[in-house]
């Protein structure tokens, strides 16, 4: 039995200095990840996970590998290596290793294209990297911002990447302020500030010692800046796009080939350009009729570009139609987990009511036993308030068993779909004109008439609102009565923001930028808030 006992005791001590041997090659490693990942990697690959040991160590081998894979540029889409170490930092802490671990877990979900989850995870690490970690806030916001830019949503990518510039700067940490800077023009030419751009990128090419990648990239970035930005100087164009490629070797895009064919002809080197719209062959279907059409309206083939254009459309409304049927399958969903957590909540309540219902009945039997001799009176009005509790109980359960959770179908795509009925009717006056020498004349006309009736759309738009007021009692006729000096658009905007309808998507319905939707939903709400209309709750409800 002593041997046993000498011999357990050996063992003990044996995997206990282990793991602590173990302990401190970690903490060594955290010490040099960030300036050297290829050697901290190299070290926890060669570390058996069976000396891990402990709970602590393996949630910090977890992290500092999630780490490690990172930096070294390989793209880790299994959440569970970061997910061990998020859940035992969030017990036991520190602050600083729960905030990290939970950047990567959202690195995961980004990488997974789960945009979702993983601006949900960069929220939680934000809020406690805010007063541990300077530098990994920096990182997080610059996260959300590449987030917000794969989700489309421009003015808050551009806000999460002014946020982490600053953090950088006030940090002193230079190796992320140049990235970041050339991200912060990346976000001001998808918000249209292409000024704000051209500025941005012109800075990293004359602040740069050496030419780096975020020079070349700044090359290409800037080109496209000016030629959205109207510019004339196409020379200065098309000079960066060579230099780029020849002088920095850079590989180009189909849509950066195009744009350098573009500006070649608009400086008269049609050759040139013929040649690099030979050699650009098999391209993506949008990207080549959006540039076929403006190089047709360079060479003055209107008919041409006229036709690139509606196939342009047409394609375009199919995006937004895949769009709204994505925006569609998310809202069901949504409203299925929605109708799922309703239903699993009624019957708590009915739960939770009758055992008030009991409760209060018990202690009306007992009040009234108490009572009954001495206080006849005072029992019969005890017994009164009582039974008005219960009634209250009895009318808040009914009411919530009817506040159903407003449904909105399909019928919203179909509605929309109607809009681009004009494409058609476009494509028949332009068959039917083939051969004739006015057909020009004749296209314009129609162009124009087809033009006013989509402005119009009063048959669909009193349709939708119909739609509208039947489903969310009247909402429609009440704005429109009680708030008469809003702009049709003003209109427009309110009923789709109800439906749920994003800022991107809605911009799009109504050929308005972003930026203007939501300063028309602002204004919307102050003149809400500042008239106070009889209905101004359920107005300012829905638009929340």
């Amino acid at each position: 039995m002593k041997r046993i006992l000498i011999i357990s005791v050996c063992l003990l001590s044996l995997f206990s200095c282990t793991f602590t041997k173990v302990n401190r090659t970690l903490n060594d490693i955290d010490s040099f990840i960030m300036e050297r990942p290829d050697s901290a990697l190299a070290v926890l690959e060669s570390i058996n996970r069976n000396d891990l040991g402990t709970a602590r160590n393996k949630a910090h081998h977890a992290l500092l590998y999630a780490m490690a894979l990172d930096k070294n540029y390989i793209d880790v889409t299994d959440d569970s290596i970061a997910m061990v170490a998020t859940e035992y930092y969030k017990k036991y802490g520190p602050r600083r290793n729960y905030a990290r671990s939970l950047y990567y877990l959202g690195k995961s979900y980004y990488y997974n294209k789960k945009y979702d989850k993983a601006i949900l995870e960069y929220s939680k690490a934000e809020k406690i990297a805010e007063g541990c970690d300077s530098l990994y806030l920096g990182m997080i916001l610059a996260a959300e911002a590449e987030t917000y830019n794969k989700t489309y949503n421009s003015i808050e990518e551009l806000k999460y990447i002014q946020k982490a510039l600053e953090i950088f700067k006030e940090t002193g940490v230079e190796q992320y302020i140049r990235p970041i800077t050339y991200s912060l023009g990346v976000a001001y030419h998808n918000c249209e500030r292409y000024e704000d751009a051209i500025q941005t990128y012109k800075y990293i090419i004359e602040s740069s010692i050496e030419d780096d990648y975020y020079t070349i990239l700044s090359h290409l970035r800037l080109a496209h800046s000016i030629i959205e930005h109207s510019a004339t100087d196409f020379n200065l164009v098309e000079s960066l796009f060579r230099k780029a490629k020849e002088v920095y070797e850079a590989d180009l895009q189909d849509k950066d080939y195009w744009a350098w064919a573009y500006s070649l002809y608009k400086i008269g080197r049609f050759a040139e350009a013929d040649k690099m719209v030979q050699d650009i062959g098999i391209s993506d279907e949008l990207t080549a009729n959006f540039w076929k059409m403006r190089i047709c309206a360079c060479l003055k083939d209107y008919k041409s570009a006229y036709e690139y254009d509606l196939l342009t459309m047409d394609h375009q409304n199919n995006i937004i139609n895949d769009i709204l049927q994505e925006s569609l399958a998310a809202y069901q969903k949504d409203y299925y987990q929605v109708e799922l957590e309703s239903t699993e909540y009624k019957v708590k309540i009915r739960t939770i009511g009758m055992i008030a219902v009991i409760i209060i009945a018990v202690l009306i039997l007992v009040i009234i036993c108490l009572l009954i001799n001495k206080y006849t009176i005072k029992q019969n009005e005890e017994k009164e308030k009582l039974l008005e509790y219960a009634e209250e109980i009895k009318r808040q359960l009914i009411a919530a068993k009817q506040n159903d959770y407003p449904t909105l179908k399909s019928k919203y795509i179909s509605l929309y779909k109607s809009r681009f009925e004009t494409i058609g009717s476009l494509c028949e006056q332009y068959i039917q004109a083939a051969g004739r020498s006015d057909i020009e004349s004749l296209m314009y006309k129609k162009v124009v008439r087809l033009i006013n009736e989509v402005k119009k759309d009063s048959l669909n738009r009193a349709r939708f609102e119909a739609m509208l007021d039947e489903d969310l009692d009247m909402i429609m006729t009440n704005l429109r009565k009680e708030m008469p000096k809003f702009s049709e658009t003003d209109y427009s905007i309110f009923s789709y923001l109800i439906v749920g309808f994003d800022a991107t998507t809605i911009s799009r319905l109504l050929d308005i930028s972003v930026n203007n939707i939501y300063a028309h939903k602002r204004r919307i709400r102050i003149r809400i808030e500042e008239k106070k209309p009889e209905h101004a709750t359920q107005f300012l409800e829905m638009l929340a």
